[in-house]
């Protein structure tokens, strides 16, 4: 029914308007594919805080740290081991982590017992 009567205003309508509707509908089509595409995915990661708001895997993969309060706290904490929880954002091919929560990783302890053979 709405659609029923959307199409019998446009076409009550005269022509300059219809154009301008037309032209309005097809620039804002453009407009939506001109952004870039990203995708949005929530990972659990760790690995050595480096400079530049940068973090680097194990595997030897760097991601850029995403500029929030928990993101600009982790920057501070050069050379430090973390295990982060994050949305992984790829835009542009540079993978970016927002951080929604990490822990500091502690070196692990060497124990005091002794193995006697």
């Amino acid at each position: 029914m709405l659609i029923n009567y959307i199409f019998k205003s446009f076409i009550s309508v005269d022509f300059m308007m219809k154009k301008s509707i037309i032209i309005f509908l097809i620039s804002c089509l453009m407009v939506s594919y001109s952004f870039p595409a990203f995708s949005l995915t929530t990972v659990i990661i760790e690995g050595v805080i480096k400079e530049h708001y940068k973090i680097e895997l194990n595997s030897g993969v760097i991601y850029s740290l995403g500029i929030n309060s928990k993101g600009l706290k982790l920057s501070t904490l050069i050379g430090k081991r973390v295990k982060i929880t994050g949305s992984l954002v790829e835009i542009t091919n540079d993978p970016t982590i927002l951080v929604l929560d990490y822990t500091i990783n502690q070196p692990e302890k060497m124990s005091s017992k002794r193995v006697i053979k």
